[in-house]
């Protein structure tokens, strides 16, 4: 079974997207796999610029702080998570830069969740990470702000869904979440595409039509909320979800407008995130979070 992989540094934004992670792999039943992604310290060089083999002594006081901050970070998140956990809590420290340290870990994950900042600026220690995962895993990314409260339910998982390929992709992933900790489904669709053209625009169809297109697409959609929405996609979606909601966009990988790998909606949503953003490829391994049958909440 894959597993849920979340960055930390330290910071509170890696907090909220541990809290999170924590969260939804208990719900699913699943690891939680924490990663720290560490560095040496840097060679010295002397007034004479010869090369110095920098002290062991540093490196491994460098690699002893990283253990006890993941250590800490671990051991806190589970204490605000009031120890309600399924699955094992796991630790990997690795020396490497966040992002290819992160990257590799998502390799076989079912989720990777990441923290932000306001604005969609990345915690220091991750430093590129969310925009180098959102180019290159190929499992939904996770992006918690900050101010998330990352332990409660969502209010609402909001979708995204224009009939494409990475919509329908989105659309399943948001009602895998939305069943394993049941919470409202709300199912948008932007009227307007004359600046973002799409060959999935449907500018005169009708609620009803989304609807049955919705469930078509996937049946347990049945009883969600489904919305036609006036407006561009790229500035419906972002306002269309608060704090306390789960906003699922979907990706067409390496598509998308010149200069915007993700494609102009992801990339709005993900840059100046109010909800927590996930972002989901079409392309990528189809991996589902559905519920075992063990669990309580199995339908």
């Amino acid at each position: 079974m894959k597993d849920v992989v979340v960055g930390v540094d330290g910071s509170e934004a890696s907090r909220r997207a541990l809290d999170r992670a924590l969260r939804l792999a208990r719900l699913t039943h699943r690891t939680t796999r924490v990663v720290h992604a560490w560095s040496a310290p840097s060679p010295v060089v002397t007034p004479l610029s010869t090369p110095f083999v920098f002290d062991a002594q540093l490196r491994d006081q460098a690699l002893h702080t990283a253990s006890c901050l993941l250590e800490q970070e671990i051991a806190a998140g589970l204490e605000r998570a009031g120890y309600d956990v399924a699955g094992p809590v796991l630790g990997l420290l690795k020396e490497g830069l966040a992002p290819a340290v992160l990257a590799e870990a998502a390799e076989e994950a079912a989720v990777v969740v990441l923290g932000t900042r306001a604005h969609g600026r990345v915690t220091a220690l991750l430093g590129t990470a969310v925009p180098h995962l959102l180019h290159r895993a190929t499992c939904p990314v996770l992006v918690v702000p900050e101010r998330a409260a990352a332990g409660e339910p969502f209010r609402r998982v909001v979708v995204g869904f224009d009939g494409s390929p990475s919509a329908q992709a989105a659309l399943r992933w948001a009602l895998d979440v939305a069943h394993a900790d049941p919470t409202q489904l709300v199912v948008l669709r932007a009227t307007d595409e004359r600046r973002l053209p799409s060959p999935w625009a449907h500018v005169r169809q009708s609620a009803a039509e989304l609807r049955a297109e919705v469930v078509a697409c996937d049946p347990r959609a049945e009883h969600a909320d489904v919305q036609l929405v006036p407006g561009n996609a790229d500035t419906v979606l972002p306002s269309a979800a608060g704090p306390q909601d789960l906003l699922v966009v979907g990706s067409r990988g390496r598509g998308g407008l010149k200069g915007m790998l993700l494609g102009s909606v992801s990339a709005y949503c993900v840059s100046n995130p109010i909800a927590t953003v996930a972002v989901v490829r079409a392309d990528g391994k189809p991996v589902e979070l559905r519920l075992d049958e063990s669990s309580a909440l199995a339908d």
